[in-house]
């Protein structure tokens, strides 16, 4: 659903954001 796509997008979101750091 829904739900599992948002939290996918929300770990690729906190990846990236270590990622930049």
């Amino acid at each position: 659903s829904s739900d599992k796509k948002e939290l996918l997008l929300l770990h690729y979101a906190t990846l990236f954001f270590v990622t930049e750091q």
